[in-house]
């Protein structure tokens, strides 16, 4: 057989092998994003911020539950626009304050919730502070619920940082929408994605260039 006919039959094979194979393909690069940890009571549950309604919804949850009998909430860093915003008499809750009413309203006690010193404005500042309380407290568990998409990362800086003897666990909400097996079908999580590698790339490549 001639050596183009060959050349031209082994493209064509790799294509088609490329392309029956590509849903295997993008559900592995969506699930390198993902962690899951087994549930299991927990001394604290902490609720990162990042997705503050489905995080916070999900952590009321597991307080019903049973699982925790404490929720650690981040302190958000306040932004300049909803100061400006509330002197024009315009209440836009910041994520902590709406993380707060949930609880409240979902029946979580007052006395359940605490909110960390420091502020938090993205996921590296929220390691951070959750990190910092745990060195001072020294709790055995601590439950971290987070956004699917995103929870491979916090869940590999957090456990860097946090004592050795704290346990910890990754859990994403059960009605989190990132789903690793049909990302590509969906524009937002496509979206998610591509930043998602982004910053892990800014993480280990550009040396946090943007903290």
């Amino acid at each position: 057989m001639h050596p183009r006919i060959v050349c031209a039959l082994l493209i064509a094979g790799a294509v088609a092998t490329a392309w029956i194979g590509r849903h295997t393909a993008l559900t592995a690069v969506a699930r390198l994003l993902v962690a899951e940890d087994p549930l299991a009571p927990v001394q604290m549950i902490v609720v990162s911020l990042a997705s503050p309604i489905a995080d916070t919804l999900e952590a009321a949850r597991l307080y019903r539950d049973g699982l925790s009998s404490t929720i650690l909430l981040p302190a958000w860093a306040p932004a300049p626009f909803h100061e400006e915003v509330r002197r024009l008499g315009i209440l836009i809750p910041e994520p902590t304050e709406l993380a707060m009413k949930i609880l409240e309203q979902s029946g979580v006690p007052a006395a359940a919730i605490q909110v960390l010193p420091g502020a938090a404005d993205g996921t590296a500042a929220e390691v951070a502070v959750v990190a910092a309380f745990a060195r001072a407290r020294r709790p055995e568990s601590i439950l971290l619920v987070a956004a699917r998409s995103h929870s491979a990362r916090i869940r590999f800086f957090l456990g860097r940082a946090l004592p050795a003897q704290t346990r910890l666990i990754v859990h994403s909400p059960i009605n989190d929408p990132f789903v690793p097996e049909s990302w590509w079908h969906s524009r937002q999580q496509s979206r998610e994605v591509i930043i998602e590698y982004l910053r892990w790339a800014n993480a280990f490549v550009l040396g946090d260039l943007w903290s």
